[in-house]
């Protein structure tokens, strides 16, 4: 988090002109994990309020891109962005991009932990993820190295499908028998999650690729050759 970056009058003007945003109170608010970004609470005369992000930079901001994907694909409890009065997900001003969703009273996850059902329903709505609704890209849900870790499935027109197995595996070695390292934070949850992987490659007649694993990653096409 960094500190007070425009001025307040600054970030209200742009929210009246971009947004059609009518701000009566415009409060800092010193939270978050973002070493260049800034957040606020926007208020309206209505009573309406939003959770407004300035980050220091004029780049595109491909988490807003990601969260807008997610909702797009049917997950309901992904808030999108507010998107401007040109119908973009992020406004410029000076050297700073603001992003703007609606406010949610609560906690978030670095302040207090998940009940069961909450990660219940986490990972039923993250179980499997079609990123472009054409099977090409699909998020897997493989908790086990962390709660919420992820591993990629892809389906290319020449190699078939291929599975980026992330920090499921971190060695060749340590699949068959499976190794779980010391540091995972479940161990059921890591041989699940392999146990998911393998029944998947069988089912599909996939390739694996081992991230980690130096062997595999030689392997791959050398840029800018690709995978295809």
């Amino acid at each position: 988090m960094i500190e007070q970056s425009l001025s307040d009058q600054h970030i209200i003007d742009c929210l009246n002109t971009d947004y059609g945003i009518k701000v009566a109170k415009l409060t800092f608010l010193s939270i978050g994990a973002d070493m260049n970004a800034s957040v606020y609470k926007a208020e309206t005369h209505d009573e309406s309020s939003y959770f407004i992000k300035l980050k220091r930079s004029r780049h595109h901001d491909i988490s807003a891109t990601i969260i807008a994907l997610l909702h797009n694909a049917g997950i309901q409890q992904i808030i999108p962005p507010i998107k401007t009065n040109h119908g973009q997900p992020i406004q410029h001003i000076d050297d700073f991009s603001l992003i703007v969703s609606p406010f949610v009273e609560g906690q978030d996850g670095f302040s207090r932990n998940l009940t069961d059902d909450q990660w219940v329903t986490l990972g039923k709505v993250m179980r499997q993820i079609d990123v472009f609704g054409d099977g090409t890209v699909k998020i897997l849900n493989t908790p086990g190295h962390t709660p919420g870790h992820q591993s990629l499935e892809l389906k290319l027109p020449q190699a078939g499908v291929v599975i980026l197995s992330g920090d499921e595996f971190h060695q060749r070695a340590s699949i068959e028998p499976l190794r779980v390292p010391v540091f995972n934070t479940n161990r059921a949850d890591t041989m699940a999650s392999a146990d998911r992987i393998k029944r998947l490659l069988i089912n599909t007649k996939g390739h694996l690729v081992v991230q980690h694993d130096a062997h595999d990653f030689e392997e791959l096409p050398k840029f800018p050759e690709y995978l295809d």
